[in-house]
């Protein structure tokens, strides 16, 4: 039994890690879905994932290498289901 995993990224620990396909619909708020890890050699953000820290809400800014990983197919489906509700 293979299930199928995606790789996110949480905007507030600025950690990566892997959760059920059918299990991101239950994430909070904050938890960034990606199509691959960005690469270790960016020059902003060394693989990290982030270029520095938001003070007024305490979440790491995105960098640019992180944005372009962005999985959107999953994000729409996500934004289309809490439209519904």
């Amino acid at each position: 039994m293979n299930k199928k995993t995606i790789t996110c990224y949480n905007a507030f620990n600025g950690r990566y890690y892997e959760v059920l396909e059918e299990d991101f619909k239950l994430l909070s708020e904050g938890q960034i879905p990606l199509k691959k890890r960005p690469e270790t050699n960016c020059k902003k953000c060394y693989g990290r994932g982030y270029v520095g820290k938001n003070t007024q809400d305490f979440s790491y800014i995105p960098c640019l290498c992180l944005k372009k990983q962005i999985n959107m197919d999953i994000l729409d489906s996500i934004i289309q289901n809490a439209k519904k509700i």
